[in-house]
Order: structure tokens, then C-alpha cells, then sequence
């Protein structure tokens, strides 16, 4: 499979694993990349205290999902809505800006 571009400065994100899950993570910007399915698998093990990626108030970017091309839209996480998350509608996919993906984990 070919790497992803990176949303932000397109550069090629190289991939990484943590606790099983593959991360798709920007060296240039430090961004992450998770998939739908792949945010569910990094919080599955905290059971009722799992995180959901529920983004609300959406605003369209300039971005684009590396995953399948549609317009990103950036909003806020509905629990924490101090966290910006560039969130795909088509795919559920969300784009992390350096450092955001652990500090909403360590919540």
C-alpha cells in the first residue's frame, strides 16, 4: 500500500504502530492520521472510559483526506471541544495536529 500525504504539508507520512494499530504520522508537521476503525481500536481497551471521535460544529478547509480525497472539515471534539479535529465525513477518518492525538488519549 502506498503511503498517504499528509493534509497539511503533503509531505508522505510515514506509518508506525502502537498498540497494534497503524498510525499514519507526518514527519515534516508531526501530524496523525487515523482511520475510523483505527481510533476505535486505540481506545477499545479503556471499555466505558473509551473515547468516541464524535466531531461537531464543522467548518470546511482548504484540506483534503488523505485516505479518499474529500474535503476535510475541521470541528470540535463533542466532549472536549477545546480539541480541533480535521474530520472526514465521507470516510470518518481524523487528522491530529502534533501532539493533539495524546493529549485527547491522556483525557
Amino acid at each position: 500500500m502506498s503511503k498517504l500525504k499528509c493534509p497539511k504539508c503533503e509531505v508522505k507520512m510515514d506509518v508506525f504502530y502502537q498498540l497494534g494499530v497503524e498510525i499514519d504520522q507526518c514527519n515534516s508537521c508531526g501530524g496523525v492520521w487515523l482511520d475510523r476503525d483505527e481510533w476505535k481500536a486505540l481506545t477499545r481497551s479503556r471499555g466505558d472510559n473509551a473515547v468516541e471521535l464524535n466531531v461537531v460544529n464543522l467548518q470546511p478547509t482548504d484540506f483534503s483526506c488523505p485516505r479518499c480525497q474529500n474535503s476535510l472539515q475541521e470541528g470540535e471534539h463533542l466532549d472536549k471541544s477545546d480539541f480541533k479535529i480535521d474530520y472526514c465525513t465521507r470516510c470518518g477518518g481524523g487528522f491530529f495536529d502534533r501532539g493533539e492525538m495524546v493529549r485527547l488519549l491522556a483525557r
